[in-house]
């Protein structure tokens, strides 16, 4: 018997393995990322413009106290007064205990039923619990998709964690509510149904959901989503009656309007084709009809990958990258989304076999993404269009490949 031959009981001590395989560096390497991220949260206490309290004792104003105040005034019964910008500037100082700029709340009256819960608690502590559950449902579903819990830390050290934990934002939610829904639209419709008609309190990112699922012929999810957006509606009239619908729908357009001048100052952190275009200083009269015919581009492009015959996790992450560029009013905690959408990846690339190109698109649209929080350009739409030119190139080689093993059937 030859010296390292597969019978010798010495040959696994000639060559030594590896203490870790090359996943487990990156998730190594990724959770020290993650950890990064608490040590900058909680270092920054009492530091100028923190994440909680700041320098002088007080309470940091963030996009969380918008949600708390009207989720406040909706307790108080004046819901309506949510949608008025002096009422809720008033309730948000009264919230954080100094005063607050006037800052809209532009989420339907459904999304009152939501928030007010947490408005219930002190607001500090209704904050972290906020953040808290949010998170969890959002790298749960990371994980859940992916199919290893890893998916949790490849994910959650995207750099839109830290960016929504501190401004305190919806993002989580939103892409927990996606990224469910859509995992469970093949097995279980109803329940995606009504997840994903849940996301009616943003509905310019839902633009697409029913598009594909009418072009996928998934009918039992469709029903279910339209039934539990008038259901939800209907629901949030008998707690808080008409007027605060009257109020939100009067609203839309001030804040549209606002939103699209530089009042708050928001042209370069709009990550969309309006907003790319408006930063770069095309006339918003360009930009505007530029991103209409971007959208349109985008509803075509997926009713026809759906009703294909792509693999479903391709499939559902082009059309989350797809729902996050439709609309010319994304933000930074939007792109959450953009987790789901590579978990989705992932989860196919994974089936096939990761290798080095997928990294690479990886690592290009996070590298991206990160970016934009340096430099004032909306670099996270570049980061869209990049990890949807990705998608659409996965559908293609998919399509191509499927058409090539009939041929090589025959010719066998």
């Amino acid at each position: 018997m030859h010296k390292g031959s597969p019978q010798d009981p010495t040959a696994a001590e000639s060559i030594p393995a590896a203490p870790f395989s090359p996943m487990q560096l990156v998730t190594l390497g990724l959770a020290l990322v993650m950890a990064g991220y608490l040590a900058i949260l909680v270092g920054g206490f009492g530091k100028p413009d923190s994440w909680i309290i700041d320098d002088k004792g007080q309470i940091a104003f963030v996009d969380f106290t918008a949600l708390y105040g009207a989720g406040r005034l909706a307790l108080d019964g004046k819901a309506a007064f949510a949608y008025d910008w002096a009422a809720h500037a008033e309730a948000m100082s009264h919230a954080i205990g100094r005063t607050a700029q006037q800052f809209p709340f532009p989420y339907p009256p459904t999304f009152l039923a939501v928030i007010s819960p947490f408005a219930a608690l002190p607001y500090v502590p209704a904050l972290l619990t906020w953040i808290g559950i949010t998170l969890a449902l959002y790298l749960t579903t990371c994980a859940t998709i992916v199919g290893r819990w890893q998916g949790a830390v490849w994910l959650g050290a995207m750099i839109v964690t830290l960016a929504n934990i501190i401004a305190g934002q919806n993002g989580f939610l939103t892409a927990a509510l996606m990224g469910s829904g859509l995992l469970l639209a093949p097995t279980r419709p109803i329940l995606a149904g009504i997840l994903l008609g849940t996301l009616a309190y943003k509905p310019h990112l839902g633009l697409l959901v029913p598009v594909a699922l009418a072009a996928a012929g998934q009918w039992r999810a469709f029903a279910s989503a339209a039934a539990t957006v008038m259901v939800s509606s209907l629901a949030a009239l008998a707690l808080f009656g008409l007027e605060p619908w009257l109020a939100f729908f009067d609203n839309l357009s001030r804040f549209g309007a606002e939103v699209a001048t530089e009042r708050f100052s928001v042209t370069n952190k709009l990550q969309s084709a309006y907003g790319f275009l408006a930063t770069l200083g095309l006339p918003k009269a360009v930009a505007m009809p530029v991103q209409i015919a971007f959208s349109g581009a985008l509803m075509v492009m997926t009713a026809v990958v759906w009703r294909g015959a792509a693999p479903y996790a391709l499939k559902a992450a082009f059309l989350i990258v797809a729902a996050t560029l439709v609309s010319p009013y994304v933000f930074v905690y939007d792109l959450t989304l953009l987790a789901i959408a590579q978990a989705f990846l992932l989860r196919h690339w994974l089936s096939v076999g990761l290798g080095k190109r997928e990294a690479i698109i990886l690592l290009a649209v996070n590298t991206l993404v990160v970016l934009m929080l340096t430099i004032k350009l909306p670099m996270g739409f570049l980061g869209c269009l990049f990890l949807l030119v990705a998608v659409l190139h996965e559908v293609r080689d998919h399509i191509h490949l499927a058409n090539l093993l009939p041929r090589r059937a025959a010719t066998a």
